[in-house]
């Protein structure tokens, strides 16, 4: 007697883990490459998608948190004018993480950076 065939999985899917839908992939992209709009219109829009909404919220905290990193940066900045050029490799920093996040939620993949991710599981 033959032994059954092994269930089938896609590879690189762990049996039993969720696997988000095309639409909730493409809000949670939204949310990243739209700074805090973006992020507002998904949670706003698609409060029943765990995914989606996980995205959303990291990627909101990101951009505000940087937006005003930005600002104080500008605003020393005018006394010191050195604190400008630090801005510059932050910009990129923050352009880097919007386009990993966006990659990382198109493709499916829960994005969990460390500090913030605990912050957006929160609220």
């Amino acid at each position: 007697m033959a032994l059954p065939p092994p269930p089938s999985t896609k590879p690189g899917v762990v049996t039993g883990e969720y696997t988000p839908s095309d639409d909730e992939k493409l809000f949670g992209l939204i949310a990243w490459l739209i700074p805090v709009l973006g992020s507002l219109v998904v949670m706003v829009t698609k409060k029943e998608s765990k995914f989606a909404l996980f995205h959303a919220k990291q990627a909101l905290i990101i951009h505000i948190g940087l937006t005003v990193l930005h600002f104080f940066i500008w605003i020393i900045g005018i006394l010191l004018f050195i604190l400008w050029l630090l801005d510059l490799p932050l910009l990129l920093i923050h352009l880097a993480l919007a386009l990993y996040g966006a990659f990382m939620a198109y493709t499916g993949k829960w994005l969990k950076i460390p500090v913030i991710a605990d912050l957006a599981t929160k609220f």
